[in-house]
C-alpha cells in the first residue's frame, strides 16, 4: 500500500470511519488487515495513524484529492496487491504530505518552474548512467630472473648460460622448489619456480606496478552525486507539475490572498505589538527620571555579600 494512505476519523479508528463513509474501501483495507500477522497489523495500524495526521494538516482540496485517490486504488481487494502491501510493511516508511491532483482534462504546464520535464529527465538520466570514473593503482609486485635459452646444468662443459631476462609473472602451473643440494659434482639450486617446460624463475626482486582501469561512477563519487542530485530536483519539480491547477492562479496571488488561495489559513497577525513599558513597577515612566536625577538605591540594612561599600538594590 505504499506507506498505508488511508484515510481515518480522529476518533474510532480508521476502520470505523472506513466502514461509515467508504463501505467499499473498507472491505479491501479489513481483508488486507485480517491476513496480516499481529506484529505486521502492529505496523500498518502504527502508520496509518501517522498517515491520517499529515492527511488532516493538507489544504482541503488535497486532502479531498488524495482520499478520492486511495478509493480508486484500492476499491477491489486483489492478491498482487495485498503482497505489495505486506511486502512494503518491512520497508522504510514515508507519509505522504502532499498530494497535487491530476487534472486529465489539462495538460500538465510546458513553462513555468514547475512543468512537464520528462525530457530533461531522461537525458539527465541517460548522463548519469554514462558516468565513468578513470582510476590509477600502484602495488608492489615480485621480480623473477629466468635465463633464455640456457641448457645443460650451470658449470659444467657443453652448458650455455643464456641471456638473463626478468619478469614479474611466471607460468600458470609453475611448482615451487625450495633449492638447495650442492656437494661432490652437482650444482646447488636456488629457491625459485620451474615452469610445466622446464624454465626456471628465481626471485630477484621487487617493482612498483600502476594500473590504470576506468570503471562506472557510482554513489560517493563527486561527479555521480552532483548529477544525481540534479535529477532529483528535476523529478521533484516534474511531480509537481499539476500545481498550477490546483491553485487557481486566474484569481491572481497577493500577500493577502496566499494563503487562502492554496486552502490554508493565515493565523498569524502581522501587526506589531503595543508597547509596554519595563519600568512601570518602579513607577517611573518610560525615558524619564525620577526628581534629583537618576533612580535613587534604597539603603540595605546590612553588609551585602558584595562587601561593606554595597549600598543596596532597585
Amino acid at each position: 500500500m505504499k506507506g498505508m494512505k488511508l484515510y481515518k476519523k480522529a476518533v474510532g479508528g480508521y476502520l470505523s470511519a472506513l466502514e461509515e463513509s467508504k463501505p467499499e474501501l473498507f472491505k479491501t483495507i479489513k481483508n488486507y488487515s485480517d491476513r496480516l500477522s499481529g506484529g505486521e497489523q502492529e505496523t500498518f495500524d502504527k502508520r496509518a495513524n501517522i498517515q491520517y495526521a499529515a492527511t488532516m494538516n493538507m489544504p482541503k482540496s488535497q486532502r479531498d484529492a488524495y482520499i478520492s485517490s486511495i478509493e480508486k486504488e484500492y476499491s477491489k481487494p486483489t492478491d498482487a496487491q495485498f503482497k505489495q502491501v505486506k511486502s512494503s510493511l518491512g520497508q522504510k516508511f514515508k507519509p505522504t504530505y502532499t498530494y497535487i491532483a491530476k487534472d486529465p482534462d489539462k495538460p500538465a504546464a510546458t513553462t513555468g518552474y514547475y512543468r512537464d520535464l520528462s525530457s530533461e529527465i531522461a537525458e539527465a538520466d541517460k548522463k548519469l548512467k554514462a558516468l565513468t570514473l578513470t582510476e590509477s593503482k600502484t602495488r608492489q609486485v615480485p621480480v623473477y630472473t629466468y635465463y633464455e635459452g640456457a641448457s645443460g646444468p650451470p658449470g659444467l662443459a657443453g652448458s650455455r648460460p643464456g641471456v638473463a631476462r626478468q619478469t614479474t609473472q611466471i607460468p600458470k602451473g609453475s611448482t615451487y622448489s625450495p633449492g638447495g643440494g650442492g656437494g661432490g659434482l652437482s650444482v646447488p639450486q636456488p629457491a625459485g619456480y620451474r615452469s610445466p617446460t622446464g624454465q626456471f624463475y628465481s626471485k630477484s626482486g621487487t617493482r612498483n606496478v600502476t594500473e590504470t582501469f576506468t570503471r562506472p561512477q557510482k554513489a560517493g563519487d563527486e561527479e555521480y552525486d552532483k548529477q544525481f542530485a540534479a535529477l532529483q530536483r528535476l523529478q521533484k519539480r516534474h511531480d509537481n507539475r499539476f500545481l498550477y491547477h490546483q491553485y487557481q492562479p486566474s484569481k491572481g496571488l497577493t500577500g493577502q490572498n496566499v494563503y487562502s488561495n492554496i486552502g490554508l489559513s493565515n493565523t498569524q497577525s502581522m501587526q506589531p505589538k503595543p508597547f509596554v513599558n519595563p519600568y512601570a513597577s518602579y513607577g517611573t515612566s518610560f525615558g524619564t527620571a525620577k526628581k534629583g536625577g537618576a533612580v535613587k538605591m534604597s539603603k540595605g540594612g546590612k553588609a551585602a555579600i558584595r562587601g561593606k561599600r554595597f549600598t543596596g538594590v532597585y
